[in-house]
């Protein structure tokens, strides 16, 4: 992977267009990631329906072809979907950090604990249409009572099915009443997993990929100040800790975000921040709900956050918007509570 990256930056490139690296370094500066220009007009690409059926077809092929070759040949090469778990594959620059750079931090009161009182066992679906995905992403999002070390704690557990049967799981253990993570387990397929166990004052990232002969482990201590909750980047646990949280019109708050693998020491702490900004009626799939509206501001920048609703009643999350994102609207499809 380093030698790719290395034959990347030798690509030749035409130059940067006037005032544009100006521009990338003062939004670098104030925590912000751009999106780039393209030039002094706006350019419209066509692409024929033919051509996005023979590169989704080759994709396809593309995974195929991996999974016979690894199982039909003793030398162990990375599995394609390995290269979503390589530190090396979320450099700096995908980030658009300069050297030295590190997220904003938070802008309010930091959370330190949600109720686990007010959470319900049950199951929640969620729908979006994707943009450049080329399908439509379901999410299942179950919670139930469980142990973890001999203590109670709720699991949860977050599955998104993609298009082309891409399929992505995460499962996270809270402390039963605090809603604090004890641990997150995203599971990388047939590949391996990824494990973060939180402790007092440390985060341990584990790399687990057995078809490569492959494990990595390191320790991070948790961010300096105040005890706040640290919540998995990938595991939607806002979703639930939402509905525990005393929502009002004038509520806001802080929580600390870890990204699902700490090993690169590139990668920090970011924060999300949170305000509730207006109230109002949202119609779903799942029926009509009298809801807050709450802006999440991600890595500091309200252009690139999302807007949710939360039910009132129950308070879960029944639609989410964000422009920036591969599925800017996603709803709630049906909650099935548990008995």
């Amino acid at each position: 992977m380093m030698e790719f990256m290395r034959e990347l930056k030798d690509l030749p490139a035409p130059p940067l267009p006037e005032g544009l690296g100006e521009r990338i370094l003062a939004d670098r500066a104030a925590g912000v990631r751009p999106v780039l220009p393209s030039g002094d007009a706006p350019v419209t690409v066509r692409v024929r329906p033919v051509f996005a059926a023979a590169v989704a077809a080759a994709v396809v092929a593309l995974l195929g072809l991996e999974q016979i070759w690894s199982r039909r040949t003793d030398v162990r090469q990375p599995s394609v979907r390995s290269l979503a778990a390589d530190p090396f594959f979320f450099p700096q620059q995908a980030f658009a950090q300069a050297p030295g750079w590190t997220p904003p931090g938070p802008k309010f009161a930091l959370v330190s604990a949600g109720d686990g009182s007010r959470l319900r066992e049950g199951r929640w679906r969620y729908w979006a249409q994707t943009i450049g995905l080329g399908g439509e992403i379901a999410r299942t999002v179950t919670v139930q009572r469980s142990t973890l070390g001999g203590g109670p704690a709720w699991l949860v557990v977050n599955r998104i099915k993609g298009p082309y049967s891409w399929t992505n799981v995460d499962s996270v253990w809270m402390d039963r009443a605090t809603l604090s993570p004890i641990r997150l387990r995203r599971h990388l397929g047939r590949t391996g997993f990824t494990t973060l166990d939180f402790g007092t004052d440390s985060l341990t990232s584990t790399l687990d990929l057995p078809s490569e002969n492959r494990k990595e482990r390191a320790t991070r201590p948790l961010p300096p100040g105040p005890r706040a909750l640290v919540l998995p980047s990938s595991s939607k646990l806002v979703y639930l800790l939402l509905g525990t949280l005393p929502l009002n019109l004038s509520w806001e708050g802080s929580f600390y975000m870890a990204p699902p693998r700490m090993i690169d020491d590139r990668l920090h702490y970011g924060s999300w921040n949170l305000r509730v900004i207006g109230e109002g009626t949202v119609s779903v799939p799942a029926g009509t709900f009298e809801c807050w509206q709450v802006l999440l501001e991600d890595w500091g920048s309200p252009s690139h956050g999302s807007t949710w609703w939360v039910a009132k009643r129950g308070g879960w999350v029944v639609r989410m918007t964000s422009p920036t994102s591969q599925w800017p609207d996603e709803v709630l499809l049906s909650h099935e509570p548990r008995p």
